[in-house]
């Protein structure tokens, strides 16, 4: 049971890359994406769960399991709604510093009361992002918008690289013991079990979706499967008799998946002829705030609607600030043409890679691009609406 807990924590950071980069299906990459966040989360519920496990328990420890994640789903909300209050009725935009110190705060303590309460930290903090980012977010001045993107992708970067060292200062000093048979029974159960979920789940999903998901996308979510740092880390805390053998085999399992299975995608997706998107599949792109239609007809769209009815009248009421006029506007066109000029800083050094011998062309991005200078749009987000001399 534990082993099974540890292995089921997926890490597709290489998969996600490698998606990100082809521009793939956004069906792919968002579900791929959704579970890569969820999944952490509910490993390390269930990690917790098996510690104790016995079959005499096993109502109490399913019971435990849906109170943690209900629980941690409430209090993460509840923290993004009180920050969201705060901003909504507290003229904090004058003070670019105290909101992005205020987002840390209750971020940080959405965390430590989950933990502190025996929920999940990591699906408080989730819930607690998603939640703010739908009302707290248009409160937040453009200044503050634009600085706590740069801040909060520094700081997961920075996480991220962190658990790593941890892991590789450790890796030193744990007890490992070899068993070709349990390793090969961990790599051939994991995939046969990934798979047993993977494909009747999206079979269930096109059933009521409208969106299906086709057998080739199917294939790529299954191959997404990787293991990474957590897996490992949890491995590292085991105290059975047979922790080294396990711990031996989760090291050469996340191997496994980073080589062979993140090194594959690229061919995989290839040969699958995975088809792109025409729209943006970044993280960034996919949670900004944004204001969504909702058109009725189908009975999941008048749910749709009828949740949108009273998030309208009641919750966005107490708990979003309305958007200063073109001030979401000037920030997305900001983000846009910074693209933009990446994508243009790229093509001129591809082109001057290809005609080294002629000196290298060099691109221009303009900076008037959409209609609106660059002196035009630091004067939309700073607030003054005048046209510059």
């Amino acid at each position: 049971m534990t082993t099974a807990a540890l292995l089921s924590a997926t890490d597709p950071v290489a998969t996600l890359a490698i998606f990100q980069a082809l521009n793939v299906d956004k069906l792919l990459y968002m579900s791929v994406l959704g579970e890569s966040i969820l999944n952490d989360a509910i490993a390390l519920i269930l990690y917790r769960l098996s510690q104790n496990f016995s079959a005499e328990s096993l109502l109490i420890n399913l019971a435990m399991f849906f109170v943690i994640a209900i629980g941690s789903t409430a209090l993460g909300i509840g923290v993004a709604l009180v920050l969201s209050f705060i901003f909504r009725n507290v003229n904090i935009s004058q003070f670019p510093p105290l909101e992005t110190i205020f987002m840390l705060m209750f971020a940080y303590m959405s965390y430590v009361l989950g933990d502190a309460l025996g929920f999940s930290g990591i699906m408080a903090v989730f819930w607690c992002g998603i939640t703010f980012n739908h009302y707290g977010a248009y409160s937040l001045s453009p200044y503050t918008t634009l600085t706590s993107r740069q801040l909060f992708r520094t700081l997961a970067f920075v996480c991220e690289t962190s658990v790593f060292v941890y892991m590789g200062i450790t890796l030193p000093t744990a007890t490992y013991a070899f068993d070709w048979r349990l390793t090969l029974f961990i790599i051939i159960f994991s995939l046969l079990g990934r798979a047993a979920f993977v494909f009747p789940i999206c079979f269930l999903l096109n059933l009521v979706k409208k969106d299906k998901y086709t057998l080739r996308v199917q294939t790529a979510m299954w191959f997404a499967g990787l293991r990474g740092a957590v897996a490992f880390s949890l491995s590292l805390n085991i105290n059975l008799p047979a922790a080294p053998y396990i711990r031996t085999s989760t090291l050469i399992f996340v191997h496994f998946t980073l080589f062979i299975l993140g090194g594959g995608t690229l061919p995989l997706l290839k040969f699958l002829n995975i088809k792109s998107s025409s729209t943006d599949q970044s993280l960034e792109n996919i949670s900004a705030p944004r204001q969504k239609t909702v058109k009725q007809g189908t009975h999941s769209k008048r749910a749709a609607g009828f949740a949108s009815k009273i998030d309208e009248q009641y919750f966005k009421k107490w708990f979003r600030r309305p958007a200063q006029p073109l001030a979401r506007e000037a920030v997305d066109l900001f983000e846009k043409l910074v693209g933009h000029s990446k994508e243009a800083e790229l093509k001129s050094r591809t082109q001057q890679r290809q005609t080294s011998d002629e000196g290298g062309i060099y691109s221009r991005v303009e900076t008037e691009e959409e209609g609106v200078p660059n002196a035009t749009l630091f004067s939309i987000i700073d607030g003054s609406m005048e046209e510059p001399d």
